[in-house]
């Protein structure tokens, strides 16, 4: 049986707030962000691939941490559309679910 659509948008919030607090996503800052058809990524906020018949959104980011590599460095964070805008909705609550 299919999830209910809201059950799958608590359930994302849900994740994306635990990542945010992980420091695992950035929050939202403004961010160079580019959108185009999905290249079979894996979704920063849900970890699920995002095929080519979806949008993409690349959120430019850059990590001062170092836990992607050289602190400094530009990572970007593939998503797909609803969770591009679940992670800003997240990120300007403070990341609670």
């Amino acid at each position: 049986m299919a999830e209910d659509p809201e059950e799958h948008r608590t359930h994302l919030r849900r994740g994306i707030a635990e990542r945010l607090a992980a420091g695992l996503l950035p929050h939202y800052r403004g961010q160079r962000t580019f959108g185009g058809h999905g290249e079979g990524a894996r979704c920063g906020c849900c970890d699920e691939p995002i095929p080519r018949e979806d949008v993409q959104y690349d959120v430019d980011h850059r990590d001062d941490t170092g836990r992607a590599g050289t602190p400094g460095a530009v990572r970007t964070i593939p998503m797909h559309l609803q969770c591009y805008r679940l992670w800003i909705e997240a990120s300007e609550s403070g990341g609670a679910s």
